[in-house]
């Protein structure tokens, strides 16, 4: 997880996992979104699907996917991440 920490370590962890070929669920920090997902994705050269999963459970709940080259934008602070290989 990012939320709330410093995103160094976030960053790490996220590298360390996507080389061994796991997919990814974390929750974000304003400083670690998908945008961020998506330049650690790109600068290992892995082609992966990005989900943000907004306000889950609620009547606005929203999923929405990108991919490298297009992260999803998210409107909500209430969201977490999948990357899917």
């Amino acid at each position: 997880t990012a939320h709330g920490r410093d995103p160094a370590p976030a960053k790490a962890a996220l590298v360390q996992e996507l080389k061994l070929g796991k997919n990814i669920f974390m929750l974000p920090d304003a400083s670690f979104g998908t945008v961020e997902v998506a330049a650690v994705l790109s600068e290992l050269e892995m082609d992966a699907r990005i989900y943000a999963c907004e306000q889950l459970g609620y009547p606005d709940e929203c999923i929405s996917s990108g991919d490298v080259n297009a992260p999803p934008v998210v409107e909500s602070d209430m969201y977490c991440i999948m990357v899917v290989r």
